[in-house]
């Protein structure tokens, strides 16, 4: 399956996380807690300005296709138009040092909304060169990836 996609970002912020970390090793005393030594190390490596977050609105257009084949010959081709369907983009980085961060993002569809459409196209006679059955859907597009 190809797909075609490209998508404006209309709206993007971003997001300073605070808070305090705590580890769950064990010192040498076996308390359970960090002795000052450790809770400062700790403290480098992570304070709420080397954690950020951002979350981003924006809208998808593309197109996509699926073709099914049986002994090299062409069976079935949808093709799908979407237009405008908004997206949702979200992301947390973590510093490490200077050099390294550690980050995840991802994104999802916000809805069902855009113009959307797909054109399924059939070749039912084994014969003939062109598709012998054309129909037009509107679609809903819920996911992507």
């Amino acid at each position: 399956m190809r797909k075609y996609l490209s998508g404006i970002i209309l709206f993007s912020s971003g997001i300073l996380l605070s808070g305090a970390a705590q580890a769950g090793s064990l010192t040498e005393n076996n308390d359970g807690f960090l002795d000052a030594s450790e809770k400062a190390a700790l403290s480098e490596w992570f304070t709420p300005e080397k954690v950020s977050a951002g979350l981003s609105l924006g809208a998808l257009s593309g197109s996509a296709k699926e073709r099914v084949y049986q002994d090299g010959r062409r069976l079935s081709q949808l093709d799908w138009k979407f237009k405008n369907a908004p997206i949702l983009k979200g992301n947390i980085d973590w510093d490490l040092s200077p050099w390294m961060r550690l980050g995840a993002s991802g994104w999802v569809t916000a809805g069902s909304h855009g113009a959307n459409d797909m054109v399924d196209r059939d070749w039912m006679l084994p014969h003939q060169d062109g598709y012998s059955h054309i129909s037009e859907s509107p679609t809903k597009l819920r996911s992507a990836s």
